[in-house]
């Protein structure tokens, strides 16, 4: 099943190691004065946001996402709102995420209560209840039926599970994952 959502394992590029690094611009080990009206910065995140994509699958159990395409980068003008998005469509194995979430279930329902219950500050819009997601989204099979980026959250949660259930691990499936993306990506290609 195709769904249009938000990449997971994403931060945003505002401020965040996903942005361009133009403090550390070297070209033949000389470092480089960078003048922000020569940095094509769209480029760059285009470029970022389609290898991120490229590479998503490898992220989540074998299968689970069959392939991820890029639709746009949303940058955030409020970042205290919400974070910079990139919207992606993702083909994913319906089913397959259907039998995590059940045999995750307890630490769903955690995930869910921690990000979704409304506090001091916060009034959540969407419900904290393992239930309640079940039946929107038909047993786990029918994404396209709920508004706003269940799935996106949904697989935030696959991924941060999945990096939990290790032993252990050298830092975060972001950082990881942004490591991976970002060795195709060479900075200095983005400047005039």
């Amino acid at each position: 099943m195709k769904v249009q959502t938000f990449l997971p394992i994403f931060s945003g590029f505002h401020d965040t190691l996903w942005d361009i690094d133009l403090e550390n611009i070297r070209e033949d080990d000389e470092e480089i004065e960078v003048d922000l009206d020569n940095v094509d910065f769209a480029k760059y995140r285009d470029d970022v946001a389609k290898e991120a994509c490229r590479l998503l699958p490898k992220y989540f159990p074998t299968g689970m996402i069959i392939d991820c395409e890029f639709e746009a980068v949303n940058m955030s003008e409020d970042l205290f709102q919400r974070p910079d998005e990139i919207d992606v469509t993702v083909n994913i194995n319906v089913y397959q995420l259907r039998d995590y979430l059940y045999e995750y279930q307890e630490a769903y329902q955690k995930y869910l209560e921690e990000r979704f219950t409304s506090r001091d500050g916060f009034i959540s819009f969407v419900s904290n209840k393992f239930e309640d997601w079940k039946e929107e989204t038909k047993d786990f099979t029918d994404w396209n039926c709920v508004k706003g980026g269940r799935l996106g959250w949904t697989l935030q949660f696959v991924a941060e599970n999945e990096e939990s259930e290790c032993e252990w691990t050298f830092g975060s499936t972001e950082n990881d994952f942004r490591e991976e993306v970002k060795q195709s990506i060479y900075d200095l290609n983005y400047i005039n």
